[in-house]
């Protein structure tokens, strides 16, 4: 397993298949995605990705990991796992204390889970607002 930094652009079209096939509602739009961005790669195949958002208090952000569902299945789930701790590490190095998380999927959740992550609510919805008139 090899970690390495989002690309933008050159990783994003490839990213956007994944999440189609994912059936994400929403269209992810490369501009809101963090700088903070890691790729999980093996044998030069992209596994999975995620992203870490800061914020100026204690809190971070895992947002957007999404697996690669072309790829081998014991690849993609060891990639997560290793992707899940390098963007929580970050977090810790980034001088957070609280790493949070949204997330639909019942898989993620189990990993999430089983890294040590708790669930804080249930039945919660996310709201979000992208245009001001």
């Amino acid at each position: 397993m090899k970690l390495r930094d989002y690309k933008g652009e050159e990783d994003f079209k490839e990213f956007t298949k994944w999440w189609e096939f994912w059936r994400w509602k929403d269209r992810v739009d490369p501009q809101i995605l963090s700088d903070i961005g890691f790729v999980i790669e093996k044998d030069g195949l992209d596994l999975c990705a995620g992203w870490l958002y800061t914020t100026n208090s204690l809190i971070a952000s895992l947002e957007f990991i999404v697996a690669n569902p072309f790829a081998p299945r014991e690849d993609v789930d060891e990639g997560l796992d290793f992707l899940i701790e390098c963007l929580s590490q970050r977090a810790l190095k980034e001088g957070k204390r609280l790493i949070m998380t949204t997330i639909n999927s019942p898989s993620l959740a189990k990993r999430l889970e089983k890294l040590g992550y708790v669930e804080s609510g249930a039945n919660l919805k996310q709201f979000i607002r992208l245009k001001w008139q």
